[in-house]
């Protein structure tokens, strides 16, 4: 009976290789990182508000999840070759579960940080492992390459929905808060997990011995990928801690920056054919924050 199933469903994927029950769940987990990416921005102002922290701190929350995506996403490639596409691509899935339900129940930056990362690594993983996996169904049916409509679906579901996450985000942080911008990657987590499970081919079983530890990290670079991590992680630190230009004038001041005190003259510059005249109500001298060459007066 067993038998009869497995030639009836081969030949069906025979006939139709690339079914909307095989592209669907690869387009809702390539559709998960784009959406992630944009539907924080809605909410890192409530963010901060609750959690009693700086609005640009929350910049935090954007640049792990960009981070973890940039080392992730090739690592997720290189182990849906070695290890399987499908169980990658379920991996992921489950990261991405468990960043919504960490982020969701936050108390803290910290915490929602950890979220973000554990988002920015599961949703990296479905994009290569559906390129994986629609390459292998293309062979089995004999293909010389892929359809462009399967390709095309891909492409939009992995950049284009970023467009979808601030309406989406606004909708939810209006409605509920914004710790939705996490908890709702749990029900399309579930979706996505049950229409995997049933709907994409099994992955070959694994060899013990050609796919240990070591064979595995060999394979995947694991010293070249720690690497590129670390280098990354560094560059992000280093540019984030950058100070601002010391003689720069503030955007949001129209006054000068006085010279070689760091203050900011609380009047408007006076010109050097007034300099020597005393203030009148219509100029009024120029008040420093600390004593400056600003208050000084030519004689």
């Amino acid at each position: 009976m067993s038998t009869e199933g497995t030639d009836t469903e081969t030949a069906a994927v025979a006939r139709k290789p690339f079914a909307w029950t095989f592209t669907t769940p690869l387009y809702v987990g390539a559709g998960l990182n784009p959406v992630n990416s944009s539907i924080i921005a809605t909410a890192l102002v409530p963010i901060a508000t609750e959690l009693h922290v700086a609005v640009g701190s929350t910049a935090v929350l954007v640049s792990s999840l960009y981070l973890a995506s940039a080392v992730a996403q090739p690592t997720a490639g290189k182990l849906a070759e070695v290890l399987g596409a499908r169980r990658i691509f379920l991996f992921g899935i489950v990261l991405v579960l468990l960043g919504g339900v960490v982020g969701g129940l936050g108390k803290n930056l910290a915490m929602l940080t950890v979220a973000r990362v554990l988002v920015g690594i599961g949703t990296s993983a479905a994009f290569p492992c559906a390129m994986v996996l629609i390459r292998r169904r293309a062979q089995d049916a004999g293909l010389d390459a892929p359809p462009g409509g399967v390709l095309g679906g891909i492409a939009i579901a992995g950049m284009a929905t970023a467009a979808v996450g601030p309406p989406i985000g606004g909708l939810l942080v209006g409605a509920a808060g914004w710790r939705w911008a996490f908890l709702i990657n749990i029900p399309v987590t579930l979706a996505a997990m049950v229409m995997a499970v049933r709907w994409l081919p099994a992955d070959p079983p694994l060899d013990r011995v050609d796919h240990g530890f070591r064979r595995v990290a060999d394979r995947i670079d694991l010293p070249g990928i720690v690497g590129f991590a670390v280098s990354m992680s560094a560059l992000v630190i280093f540019l984030t801690a950058l100070p601002g230009s010391s003689g720069a004038r503030s955007p949001s001041s129209p006054w000068p920056r006085c010279p070689r005190s760091g203050g900011s003259c609380a009047g408007p510059p006076r010109s050097s054919t007034s300099a020597a005249s005393p203030p009148t109500a219509r100029s009024p001298a120029p008040i420093c924050a600390r004593p400056s060459p600003c208050s000084a007066r030519t004689p």
